[in-house]
């Protein structure tokens, strides 16, 4: 502990370790989404559809390599869907046994009538779950292709793709397996009466379910307190810059062609490290 500082209390039965973990964590999940979702609109800016394909083959890959905590924890994966004007997220989750799709939306006005979200006796809804399948067995490679096309298709097309809500998709959607208990501790939210602030409230589900409710609000009166404190502008200014300059771009492009996705990672995450240890920085 360093003099003069002043420090946070973390929330109750929970150590600095599991924080930091959680936290490390979570960034990455983070800083994964935004990859994804750069890849994906500078993708659609070059007119390259044929490299969703290859994007959608390496997402699957991604998240079959996620190796889980604990038998009993889950890793997960976040993709941006954005529907005219209204951002939601894909959730892909990989248990020790189970691999599970879901969608974070928490408007109503742009779910199709036929795939309603639970909803509890106080009208607010969970994630709705659109398949789940083994992470092994016959049917494994079957349900990979699935999933491989589901993304492209989630990200390319409109919402019943997205939901699955026409029974010709429905009908090829994998349920297969018992339910993964998680599906029960995933948490009501209220629902969103209009698009404004979407991109949050439809994160801030995944987010919630990623690190629990206490860990959850810690997090989030840390990023108030970070936010107003120790943002600086001119970080932020030059971070922005940099992912928007051609070179950067050009980069981008230039990786994805050639599938040296490990470059590409790379390329973004080392931006945004360094945006986020400057925060860090100024934080302690």
């Amino acid at each position: 502990k360093r003099d003069g500082m002043s420090h946070s209390e973390l929330p109750r039965n929970i150590t600095f370790e599991q924080v930091y973990e959680n936290g490390v964590r979570e960034l990455q999940v983070q800083l994964t989404t935004y990859w994804d979702y750069l890849t994906i609109e500078i993708i659609e800016e070059e007119k390259c559809p044929e490299l969703i394909d290859d994007w959608s083959c390496n997402v699957v890959d991604r998240l079959m390599n996620l190796k889980p905590m604990s038998s009993n924890g889950c890793c997960e994966m976040s993709l941006t869907i954005i529907h005219e004007g209204h951002c939601m997220y894909l959730g892909l989750c990989k248990t020790s046994k189970s691999i599970l799709v879901r969608v974070d939306n928490r408007w109503m006005e742009t779910v199709p009538s036929n795939t309603p979200h639970p909803e509890n006796e106080h009208g607010s809804i969970q994630p709705y779950l659109v398949a789940y399948f083994p992470c092994s067995g016959s049917s494994i490679n079957k349900n990979k292709k699935w999933l491989r096309d589901y993304i492209r298709d989630a990200i390319t097309k409109d919402m019943k793709y997205l939901y699955c809500s026409e029974k010709t998709l429905s009908c090829n959607t994998p349920r297969e397996g018992t339910l993964p208990p998680i599906v029960k501790k995933w948490p009501y939210r209220p629902v969103q009466t209009d698009a404004n602030n979407c991109y949050l409230r439809s994160h801030n589900v995944g987010y919630r379910i990623r690190l629990g409710d206490a860990l959850y609000q810690w997090f989030r009166d840390q990023e108030c307190k970070s936010f107003v404190v120790a943002f600086d502008m001119n970080t932020f200014g030059n971070i922005i810059q940099t992912l928007n300059s051609n070179l950067y771009e050009f980069q981008i492009i230039k990786h994805f062609k050639q599938k040296n996705f490990h470059h590409l990672k790379s390329l973004v995450f080392n931006s945004f490290f360094s945006f986020s240890l400057n925060i860090v920085y100024k934080i302690n």
